[in-house]
């Protein structure tokens, strides 16, 4: 099992390889609020971009039986 932190400014692509491998991953998002305030805590990261690579890692939680989101 593979265990991962992340603030979601960028999706990870080398994970498709590791899950097709069988192992399983963990993902766990880190984040303290929402829009102007994740933006003003988490700066200069854009609520945009984390929703957005959040949306990614979610759509490969659903397609992977591997794979798990978690926050």
């Amino acid at each position: 099992k593979i265990r991962i932190n992340t603030n979601c400014t960028s999706f990870m692509d080398e994970l498709i390889a590791v899950v097709d491998s069988g192992i399983n991953v963990e993902i766990t998002v880190s984040f303290d609020g929402v829009g102007l305030v994740h933006e003003y805590v988490r700066y200069p990261i854009k609520w945009d971009k984390f929703y957005n690579t959040l949306l990614e890692y979610k759509k490969f939680s659903d397609k992977f039986i591997y794979f798990y989101l978690l926050f």
